[in-house]
């Protein structure tokens, strides 16, 4: 909360930073506003995820022995291919295991909302995942209704390819 709290005042509608960028010729509105849309909600949630991931890397990156990049070149490896083949599969599981504690913290979060607030305050991330019912298809945020776009889209280029085939 506190964390939400701070960016509100830095870079909501009447922050800091939004106000100082408005000195500096930027429409304020829309600077304040940028916080309370998915792209603003990213940025905040990078804030305090990002670390999550240097902490889970670093050790792994730190005591990696560039002497086995070095021996693959030596045996014929392009420079891709021995981190491809040599650095990626001992990076694979820290990767892994990060992505999974960040959409753990995430869902958490979002989790965290509705059990607070329910579906009675038209929060960001609550926002984001309610139905969109306008279409009838009851897809989540904008994520299912392009989802569904890509679907008819597709449906419509099978129907013509079937439909020129078996006529």
């Amino acid at each position: 909360m506190i964390v939400a709290y701070g960016f509100i005042l830095g870079y909501g509608r009447a922050g800091f930073v939004t106000q100082l960028l408005a000195r500096a010729g930027f429409d304020a509105a829309t600077i304040g506003g940028a916080l309370f849309t998915p792209t603003g909600l990213a940025f905040a949630s990078s804030y305090y995820l990002i670390p999550r991931v240097v902490i889970g890397m670093l050790p792994v990156l730190v005591n990696f022995d560039r002497a086995q990049l070095a021996a693959a070149e030596s045996l014929g490896a392009t420079p891709a291919q021995a981190f491809r083949q040599v650095l990626l599969p001992q990076v694979a599981a820290p990767v892994i295991a990060s992505f999974c504690l960040v959409a753990a913290v995430v869902f958490g979060a979002y989790g965290t909302a509705l059990a607070l607030v329910g579906t009675q305050l038209p929060i960001l991330p609550l926002r984001l995942l309610q139905p969109d019912l306008r279409d009838g298809i009851g897809f989540s945020g904008g994520g299912g209704a392009r989802a569904a776009d890509h679907r008819r889209v597709l449906d419509d280029h099978h129907h013509r390819r079937v439909g020129g085939c078996e006529a």
